[in-house]
């Protein structure tokens, strides 16, 4: 018997018109023997169509075989019939692969688990043979055996993925290519026209976001016959970067790098990509975080202060910026993303400072810092004595001011104490008088009703009712009053001295203008005696004072000088004072000025400062000394998508900023 016999299935309720009875259906071999003998039959004298063509040799036979008995059944049928065959499947084809390599036949290979799900088997030997399926394309490539690669019909969309993932079982990434190109189309017999990118072959190719045997390439355009047949379109919220080299801002650098901005910042040697994402490949290009000019007085033009001017202390700088200020453009455009802006006058108490984004919305997220530090100066003063005092006399009125308001606070609280006391001490006797009012008014209408029926006048009741009431009438002696207490007079405000108080609750510190040597001192004594949490503005003699400065742990903001001329010969400041230890920044101290920050920074790599700390100063550093490193100087989860996109290392010969994103969003592009 070549098959089993046919099978008569009848409906439940039998029906001429909806459920008829239908003929016997015949029943596919369910035994390995029996399906040999159906091939033999079908393929045999008389076969027509597909079937003639496979026993004249013009096409191949496929047959479809998993376990290790149906690959063996399959080899044995293919060999005595001499038909051209291929196998399909072959789930255990590891265990066989020396006999495939000996029967010639080439397979196709059906990948064992579907991609993103997970493949649940039956039993404990399933999932065996699932798992040693994983490197029968090794196995096979191993013993020379031509194969290609397939998958479950919903798992076909996946396929380059499939490809992918045999390489990371140890296939060779090319072999795993080839497996889904020009072997699968050899063994199709159609390598004449698709499977390779030669001359002469149809125009169908893919176009990929990353190399082939990259797990997250993904398709970008798909052509065929010439024509793009298929375009992925970018999401404008995804942007993947990669680059030679990834400055981190914390002194790290990744090379190579990625980037990847999509709702916050992702980074490493290799991020996700997502579907969708638009993809920068820098080359040898690089990335970093948004540069920082931690003393800049950028957007004060045109206010009281002017671009070089005080401001008084009432209000904060980020309350004077103009938003449309064209230098915020230009400093964008050339990197420089945050800045603290300052006031940058002559008076020994300049204003308060504040930290400002470059570009984006006012004020929103532009706004890093409102009180960022008071600005006070003894740089170029000539009696650096009297300017210290007049700084520290500063400081005394506005504790003096705080502490009128704090005896004031204390003062008022123990009035409004006294006084909620003494209005309930009046509530309670008050209510004491009621009580007291009525007994008596009840008393003396029980001894109204009790006349009524007493003796004549003169008599005894009479006397002894007269005794009671002159008892009752006897005046109680009256409590001695409290002395009234005066409600305390709130101090006048004054807004330049309440401008003080995030540095008197230190928030924010006393930002002192000091370069030279006895500047620098006078400085360090000047928040010793004050004791306040300060910062050094300029330092171009910091590296003097190496021990007493970081031994009051005052960070510098180093003034925009790289070199100078000593009797041993030039020395490069920046360098000196990376070297120190001492906790450090970089700011321009004018108005426009941080548009050079790069190239300042350029200069300080020629003569001797490293790049990465280079980068750090300007990034990572700047922002921790300027209380925003939550926030900015870093490309790290968290943190703002502060990026430039450079076309080579950061002081490179030729580096030029190609792209800048401030938040998230792109300010600049180079159109070159």
């Amino acid at each position: 018997m070549q098959s089993p016999p046919a099978v008569l299935e009848p409906p439940d309720e039998p029906d001429a018109a909806l459920s008829p009875l239908l003929p016997h259906r015949s029943q596919l071999p369910v035994t390995r023997a029996g399906s040999l003998l159906l091939l033999r039959g079908l393929l045999g004298a008389g076969a027509g169509g597909y079937a003639a063509e496979v026993a004249a040799g013009r096409a191949p036979l496929w047959i479809a075989a998993d376990s290790t008995g149906d690959i063996e059944a399959a080899l044995a049928f293919a060999g005595e019939a001499g038909f051209t065959a291929v196998l399909v499947g072959a789930l255990e084809a590891g265990a066989m692969s020396r006999e495939i390599a000996e029967s010639k036949l080439p397979v196709v290979l059906r990948w064992p688990t579907l991609p993103g799900r997970v493949t649940r088997s039956e039993s404990a030997e399933e999932e065996a043979v699932r798992s040693r399926a994983l490197v029968n394309p090794r196995l096979l490539a191993g013993r020379g055996v031509p194969f290609a690669l397939t998958a479950d019909p919903s798992a076909l969309p996946q396929l380059l993925f499939v490809a992918a993932s045999a390489a990371a079982e140890g296939l060779a990434p090319e072999r795993a290519l080839a497996a889904v190109t020009s072997e699968a189309a050899r063994i199709a017999g159609v390598d004449d026209r698709v499977g390779a990118l030669l001359p002469g072959r149809d125009g169908d190719l893919v176009i990929l976001s990353g190399a082939p045997h990259d797990l997250r390439a993904v398709p970008v355009a798909t052509v065929v016959d010439g024509s793009v047949v298929w375009e992925r379109r970018a999401s404008a919220a995804t942007l993947v970067v990669r680059a030679a080299e990834v400055h981190l801002g914390d002194g790290r650098v990744l090379a190579p790098g990625e980037v990847a901005l999509q709702d916050g910042v992702e980074v490493g040697p290799t991020v996700g990509v997502p579907p969708g994402a638009e993809i920068v490949d820098l080359g040898a290009g690089a990335v970093m975080p948004g540069m920082i000019d931690a003393f800049s007085h950028a957007g004060l033009a045109g206010t009281s202060g002017g671009s070089g001017g005080d401001l008084t202390t009432s209000f904060s700088a980020s309350k004077a910026v103009d938003p449309q200020d064209p230098a915020f453009a230009l400093l964008a455009g050339r990197g420089v993303t945050t800045i603290l802006t300052a006031p940058g006058g002559n008076g020994r108490v300049a204003g308060r400072a504040s930290v400002v984004k470059t570009a984006g919305p006012w004020p929103g997220r532009r706004v890093l810092r409102e009180d960022a530090g008071m600005v006070v100066r003894l740089r170029d003063e000539a009696d650096l004595a009297a300017a210290a005092s007049q700084i520290e006399g500063a400081v005394k009125q506005a504790r003096d001011y705080r502490a009128a308001f704090e005896k004031y606070a204390k003062e008022k609280k123990e009035y409004d104490d006294w006084k909620r006391k003494r209005d309930e001490e009046a509530q309670k006797a008050a209510a004491e008088k009621a009580r007291q009012d009525a007994e008596k008014k009840a008393a003396e209408k029980k001894d109204g009703e009790k006349k009524d029926g007493a003796p004549e006048e003169g008599q005894d009741g009479d006397k002894k009712g007269d005794a009671k009431s002159e008892k009752k009438e006897e005046a109680k002696p009256e409590a001695p009053k409290e002395e009234e207490k005066e409600e305390p007079r709130r101090p006048k405000t004054n807004e330049a001295l309440e401008g003080w108080a995030p540095v008197l609750d230190d928030k924010a510190p006393l930002l002192v203008r000091a370069r030279t040597f006895e500047e620098l001192r006078a400085a360090l004594k000047l928040l010793s005696e004050v004791k306040l949490r300060g910062a050094l503005v300029g330092g171009d003699d910091a590296r003097r004072l190496r021990t007493q400065i970081l031994g009051a742990k005052v960070p510098v903001i180093a003034s925009p000088s790289v070199l100078v001329t000593e009797p041993g010969g030039d020395v490069n400041l920046l360098r000196e004072l990376a070297l120190s230890g001492i906790p450090a920044a970089v700011g321009s101290d004018s108005y426009l000025g941080g548009h050079e920050l790069r190239d300042l920074l350029a200069f300080a790599v020629r003569s001797g400062l490293a790049p990465a700390t280079a980068v750090k100063m300007v990034t990572g550093d700047a922002a921790r000394v300027l209380g925003v490193g939550d926030r900015v100087g870093t490309i790290a989860a968290g943190r703002d998508a502060d990026l430039l996109l450079l076309s080579a290392p950061p002081f490179a010969p030729g580096s030029r900023i190609l792209r800048v994103f401030v938040g998230g969003e792109e300010v600049l592009r180079d159109a070159r």
